[in-house]
């Protein structure tokens, strides 16, 4: 591992989470908030991904794998609590994408409304020194 992502703890954190996964029969659903879909699940990895906090595979199971990619952001984001798939974290990574892309991608501000000018008035086309003499009766 490389730059922000590496952490002298990951060895342990690897194995504290591959025993837990083990204790909880080694399909790592226990790992995940009741009410997060398959797609969402798969949402979850993907944005993980996508923001470098590499989950391995995106096919909706929280592994060892999924599980560490989620530690590693909570470390980067300092947020407490052991890593776990829920909606509070989904709804975190889609904030944190947003705001990426908005910032790879700044929103280009609306044009000025037209400002209405006066009607001109009317210049006569005779130049000055051509006018006519007005006659006096």
């Amino acid at each position: 591992m490389h730059g922000f992502l590496h952490h002298p703890g990951t060895r342990a954190t690897g194995l504290a989470v591959l025993l837990f996964l083990a204790a909880a029969g080694g399909n790592g659903l226990s790992a995940t908030e009741p009410g997060l879909t398959d797609p969402e699940l798969q949402e979850l990895e993907s944005l993980l991904r996508d923001l470098g906090f590499d989950p391995g595979a995106v096919d909706g199971v929280v592994d060892e794998a999924t599980l560490a990619a989620i530690g590693r952001y909570q470390d980067f984001a300092s947020l407490p609590g052991d890593p776990k798939a829920s909606q509070a974290l989904l709804a975190e990574l889609r904030g944190v994408a947003a705001a990426f892309a908005a910032l790879r991608n700044p929103v280009e501000p609306a044009p000025e409304p037209a400002v209405a000018t006066e009607p001109e008035t009317a210049v006569s086309s005779v130049p000055d020194g051509d006018a006519p003499e007005a006659s006096e009766p």
